[in-house]
C-alpha cells in the first residue's frame, strides 16, 4: 500500500469557515491520485469535517489572519507537507508536485507571474519575492523560521506586514519556484495575459480579468470575493 501524501490548510478567525475547508477536502479527494491525510490548523479544531484532523494552533500569539501560516513551520512533521490556501482551486492531479518538495528547501510561488503592476501594489519596505498560497517543504527542517519569528513578534508584525514578506528577507535563499507555465495560474490578472484565457469582469466597480487556464494544475484565487469562482465549479461542486 502506497504512504499517504500530506495536505495542509490554516484556518483561524472568521475569514474562512467550515464549508471552504470542505470545499478543499473535496477537490483534494477527487484531485489526488495518492491515499492522503488532510490536517487543518485552527483556532476551532471542532468546527471541522469529520475526516480532517484538525491541529490547535496557539491562539495567545494573537495573529492576525495572514500570519496564522507561520504555523506550518512549527509542525511536528519530518515528513513532506503540502499547504494549500483555502481559495485555492484544484483543477488537475497534483500529486505529482510533492516530487519537487526538496530537503532543506521551501516550495512555493513566484509572485510575479500574478501579473501585477508593483506600482500599484502596496509600497513597503520590504517586496514579496514568494507568494506563499501553495507551500511545499519538510516542516522539521524549517523550525527556525518559527522560532526567528517568535523572538521577536511585534517587530517583524509591523516590519513585514504577512508571511510573505518574511521569508523574503530573511530565507530566500531556501525558496524554490513551482513552475508556472504547468503548475498554476492567478486567477486575477491585471495584465489580460494569457489572453485567450481572461474576460473581463466589474466586481465592485472595479475592472477585473478573470482568467481560466484548463491546461494547470492550480487555480490561485486571490481576491476573496464569491465572483473569483465563477465559471471554475466544475472542480469544486
Amino acid at each position: 500500500m502506497k504512504r499517504p501524501v500530506n495536505i495542509v490548510c490554516v484556518k483561524t478567525g472568521t475569514k474562512y469557515t467550515h464549508k471552504d475547508v470542505k470545499r478543499l477536502y473535496k477537490m483534494v479527494d477527487r484531485a489526488c491520485s495518492l491515499p492522503f491525510i488532510f490536517y487543518c490548523l485552527t483556532d476551532n479544531i471542532y468546527d471541522l469535517p469529520s475526516n480532517v484532523i484538525g491541529i490547535k494552533v496557539n491562539s495567545s500569539l494573537d495573529l492576525e489572519s495572514y500570519w496564522w501560516k507561520i504555523c506550518l513551520f512549527n509542525l511536528n512533521l519530518n515528513e513532506k507537507i503540502l499547504y494549500f490556501d483555502l481559495d485555492i482551486v484544484i483543477q488537475k492531479d497534483f500529486t505529482y508536485l510533492f516530487e519537487k518538495i526538496k530537503k532543506n528547501k521551501i516550495l512555493v510561488i513566484n509572485p510575479d507571474d500574478a501579473g501585477i503592476n508593483i506600482s500599484n501594489d502596496i509600497i513597503l519596505d520590504y517586496d514579496a519575492f514568494i507568494n506563499s498560497s501553495i507551500i511545499g517543504m519538510y516542516p522539521k527542517d524549517h523550525e527556525d523560521v518559527y522560532n526567528l519569528f517568535l523572538k521577536n513578534i511585534d517587530y517583524n508584525i509591523l516590519k513585514y506586514f504577512g508571511l510573505d514578506r518574511f521569508l523574503s528577507d530573511r530565507f530566500l535563499n531556501r525558496c524554490i519556484y513551482l513552475n508556472f507555465y504547468n503548475d498554476y495560474y492567478f486567477r486575477w490578472k491585471d495584465d489580460k495575459t494569457p489572453t485567450k484565457f481572461c474576460t473581463p469582469k466589474i466586481i465592485d466597480n472595479t475592472s477585473y480579468f478573470l482568467a481560466k487556464d484548463p491546461n494547470k494544475t492550480l487555480c490561485i484565487i486571490s481576491q476573496v470575493k464569491e465572483e473569483m469562482y465563477e465559471g471554475l465549479e466544475e472542480y469544486f461542486i
